[in-house]
């Protein structure tokens, strides 16, 4: 299982923080917690950190701080730290934000990993959107910041070193009967050194099954617009395109090459007996580890 504890960083890819840029994490309550960054400076300049939760638990809107850390930059490639004091309440999803001005650049990866985004405070003028909502307080509106993703091929995930790291991809998620990111990733996300990721399901007395779903992550965190603005992928990136199912004897059930479905129903000629099931899955890309948000069996 894929630890979150780095977004590992691409040489080439840098992001101006001429407007505030932000990571998503899911992360653990009663916890503090450090990041890293690199950093490319023009010149002395500073760059602030900030870590912020939503005030309540059913949205993502990050409209409570938490900390905020500034510190000062040299011109030149440099790491940053920040050690937030202050452990988070609850467990849920953070937003890390940095901010800075134009001539201070962080680094991004290229890893797209199941169950964290990176979100942007920036304009919008098709929809009115100066990146805040800021009304008159007689009109009696709520003010917010508008933090959005970007599309791809932009929108890459920041490079960071997350400390301690966050066990966020529980096997166990695999049945938990949510099926997309709720307060948490609510997935399995295999190791990306794992060449041959797995996963094992097994019941202390053999069982009757007739199908087996299975459910994968079609990039429900970004968002798709109507095919007219036009899109960089005839397939989505994140999904786990050739697997094999098998008892536990090896005996193959069913494989699947070049899926491109969000659910995947196996449904068998006659039902069949088993005390353990193996999914064996091929990581979708050398920077997108494999993941898979729920597995479910039925007799019927």
């Amino acid at each position: 299982t894929a630890p979150l504890g780095i977004l590992p960083g691409a040489d080439d890819l840098w992001l101006s923080l001429e407007g505030p840029a932000g990571q998503l994490l899911p992360l653990k309550g009663g916890q503090a917690y450090a990041f890293e960054i690199d950093v490319s400076c023009e010149r002395e300049a500073q760059i602030e950190a900030r870590l912020s939760v939503p005030s309540n638990s059913s949205h993502y809107t990050p409209d409570t701080l938490v900390e905020a850390i500034a510190i000062p930059l040299k011109k030149g490639l440099s790491v940053a730290s920040f050690a937030f004091t202050k452990a988070l309440k609850r467990d849920g999803y953070a937003m890390l934000s940095f901010h800075g001005d134009a001539s201070v650049s962080i680094r991004q990866s290229d890893r797209l990993q199941t169950g964290t985004v990176s979100v942007f405070n920036s304009g919008n003028k098709a929809v009115s959107n100066d990146g805040a909502q800021d009304p008159p307080p007689e009109l009696g509106f709520e003010g917010f910041e508008f933090w959005t993703p970007l599309r791809r091929p932009q929108g890459q995930n920041l490079a960071l070193t997350i400390s301690p790291a966050v066990d966020a991809y529980a096997a166990s998620d695999l049945t938990n009967g949510i099926t997309r990111p709720s307060s948490k990733p609510n997935c399995w996300v295999a190791n990306s050194e794992d060449r041959n990721p797995s996963i094992r399901l097994s019941w202390d007395q053999p069982v009757e099954l007739s199908k087996v779903y299975l459910y994968f992550d079609t990039d429900f965190d970004h968002p798709l617009e109507s095919v007219q603005m036009g899109h960089p992928e005839r397939e989505m990136p994140f999904c786990i395109r050739d697997y094999a199912l098998m008892d536990g004897n090896g005996q193959e059930l069913y494989r699947m090459e070049g899926n491109r479905q969000t659910i995947n129903r196996i449904v068998f000629e006659k039902p069949i007996t088993v005390s353990e099931l193996r999914l064996e899955l091929k990581h979708p890309g050398e920077n997108v580890p494999a993941a898979l948000f729920e597995i479910a069996c039925y007799r019927d």
